[in-house]
């Protein structure tokens, strides 16, 4: 009897996306960090980049609300970002709210992949991503 990879045991749609060699340069590990960190720094949010995970296809960006006066928060306007990702962006924010008032307020951007399939099978990892980084980031 043969060992079985893990990957055969789990369903496709459940399998991480790998980074394919004719991906776009902002969709590659080192060129998404930098998108983000230039989207933070230039697009007015008051948002520090706090983690990127590149641990499979696409990246997330984990950013942190740095500014309490800003309440919207859209990459819709962003140059760096809508440049490199044009409208396909999936955002999810989460909160550590404290007794008395508002907490840390972060926001996870992830830029969809242009094929609907890997979009599909993206958005359906990034619920198990955003939850180890929400443990990780003590917001669980």
């Amino acid at each position: 009897m043969q060992d079985t990879a893990p990957e055969q045991d789990t369903a496709p749609e459940d399998r991480p996306l790998a980074f394919a060699p004719e991906l776009p340069e902002p969709f590659t590990p080192k060129g998404f960090e930098r998108v983000a960190f230039r989207a933070a720094n230039e697009c007015g949010m008051g948002l520090d980049v706090v983690a990127v995970d590149c641990s499979e296809f696409p990246c997330i960006a984990w950013t942190q609300a740095k500014d309490d006066t800003v309440q919207k928060f859209s990459m819709s306007g962003c140059g760096p970002w809508e440049e490199a990702f044009q409208h396909r962006t999936m955002v999810v924010a989460s909160g550590q709210f404290k007794e008395g008032g508002a907490g840390a307020r972060y926001l996870a951007w992830m830029p969809l992949p242009v094929d609907p399939e890997h979009t599909r099978i993206a958005m359906r990892r990034a619920r198990e991503r955003t939850d180890g980084m929400k443990e990780a980031l003590g917001l669980r």
